[in-house]
């Protein structure tokens, strides 16, 4: 009951509400908070429109009240725990079934890690029944010196170089102005995709705005492209609470947002 004394929640337009109670009462959500899901898949089991799920998904990414890895297919609500305690070490203990249930990724790491500081606030039975969250090692370990020398002599006996061959010098490109027909490309598609990035066409609209407005000119439109989609990211995440009732919002990423609501508005209207 005490959600609807949450600011963060309260705060929420109604369909990022019911999404964050979607998420919270999901039958497959972990004890741990934790959910092997993907947007289409939350998308499609609300029977909302993926353009307009991008929304109230945005609103819950920017509160911090999720966290998401799109390769991987991961949801984390970063709080679950606090509300939800293990009541005893028993508890604790059962969590080691849930280990395999969560994708390895990036978002597992950092979740145990929490985890297992988070714990040390317990009474020590607790912090005992604590598993390991990486019984085989933690992931994407660096190969030991010995392991390092058997692959080099496994590429030398296929004779596959160690190195790639040199490049040779292409003539160098010049900058050009932004093409009339300049869109997302399929290679831009694919690396957003596995970025987790979304929401790419009100990107474009910003990013050709901003364009045109400075003039601007470059080699490689894709890459330019790219390097404003990650630099919006990474303001969205940097961006934290100014004072109770508001977040910072970054100018480029206002723009996007607004965008991606006219569009509903035609649609709906």
């Amino acid at each position: 009951m005490r959600i609807w004394n949450d600011e963060k929640f309260r705060t929420l337009s109604d369909k990022g509400k019911l999404l964050f109670l979607f998420l919270l009462t999901h039958p497959h959500l972990t004890p741990v908070g934790t959910l092997r899901i993907t947007k289409e898949g939350m998308a499609a089991e609300l029977s909302w429109e993926l353009k307009g799920f991008d929304i109230p998904f945005l609103e819950l990414f920017r509160k911090g009240l999720i966290k998401y890895d799109h390769e991987a297919a991961c949801v984390v609500v970063p709080n679950f725990l606090k509300y939800n305690p293990p009541e005893n070490p028993n508890v604790v203990k059962s969590w080691e079934k849930v280990i395999d249930l969560i994708p390895e990724c990036r978002l597992k790491v950092e979740l145990f890690q929490y985890i297992t500081d988070w714990i040390k606030g317990f009474p020590e039975p607790f912090r005992k029944a604590m598993p390991n969250p990486y019984p085989k090692g933690m992931p994407n370990q660096e190969p030991e010196p010995e392991q390092e020398q058997e692959q080099e002599q496994e590429l030398k006996d296929k004779n596959i170089p160690l190195s790639p061959p040199k490049k040779t010098k292409t003539p160098k490109k010049e900058p050009t102005s932004l093409p009339a027909d300049f869109g997302i490309s399929d290679a831009v598609k694919k690396w957003a995709t596995e970025k987790g990035y979304w929401m790419l066409e009100e990107h474009l609209e910003a990013f050709i705005d901003y364009a045109k407005a400075r003039g601007k000119e470059y080699v490689d439109w894709d890459a330019a492209f790219r390097k404003a989609i990650r630099e919006d990211w990474a303001k969205i995440r940097q961006a934290g609470p100014l004072a109770p009732g508001g977040f910072k919002q970054p100018k480029a990423m206002s723009a996007i947002i607004e965008s991606a609501k006219r569009r509903e508005e035609k649609k709906s209207g």
